[in-house]
């Protein structure tokens, strides 16, 4: 049977008899079915908000979490002491940042968020959404490696029409964003002089700019 069983052609059956939406079983993966509700924009209050949060972290690419630490190392560039050439390098550095993430197809965690939102099991309510639950539904996904091929292949092409995902090597673009992604996450805390030098060279005028105080 695999890991992932009765996907499609189930029942019109509400398995969640004392919810008003029509609730059907979408898939099932280690043992644990997961229901949805087929019409999207009929999802229970509190579902449709979150699936909303959901959907345009993953249209931006960036968490709240993400813009909260990429805009407090701005501020602490920008309200340091000195500000000279390595302190807008490091500024072009985080805004390449963003435009390199505006050019992900997707974040792989962006995809578990919005499946988590969308996708219940028997132990919730469609019309309650529990985020510290929706991460444990999360780490069950993540240890059968067909699950994210599934939602993205699958389910999630339907949920996000305009999500791009390469056909083919998949687990290698998957590592590769996430290795990237990391890396986004490090340098948000990493200062510039904390860098290796190789990075200072990167740049022709890195050798011979100075810092100067401002006015």
């Amino acid at each position: 049977m695999g890991l992932l069983a009765n996907i499609f052609g189930q029942k019109k059956e509400n398995h969640f008899p004392n919810t008003k939406q029509i609730v059907e079983e979408a898939f099932e993966v280690g043992g644990v079915k997961y229901y949805h509700v087929p019409d999207l924009f009929n999802l229970p209050f509190q579902r449709a908000l979150e699936a909303i949060s959901a959907y345009e972290i993953l249209r931006m690419k960036c968490s709240l979490d993400y813009l909260k630490k990429h805009t407090k190392r701005m501020d602490e560039i920008l309200e340091a002491p000195k500000f000279g050439f390595s302190s807008a390098m490091e500024i072009q550095r985080l805004n390449n940042q963003l435009k390199e993430r505006l050019e992900f197809a997707f974040i792989p965690d962006h995809i578990y968020n919005l499946a988590a939102v969308v996708f219940f099991d028997d132990n919730e309510k469609p019309e309650h959404f529990d985020s510290v639950y929706a991460q444990k539904k999360i780490v069950h996904w993540k240890k059968h490696t067909a699950t994210l091929d599934f939602f993205l292949q699958k389910r999630i092409r339907e949920l996000v029409p305009f999500l791009d995902a390469p056909a083919e090597n998949l687990q290698t673009y998957l590592a590769l964003i996430e290795e990237v992604n990391k890396k986004h996450l490090e340098n948000i805390s990493t200062k510039l002089q904390e860098l290796p030098q190789e990075a200072m060279k990167s740049s022709p005028s890195a050798s011979s700019a100075k810092e100067t105080q401002p006015n």
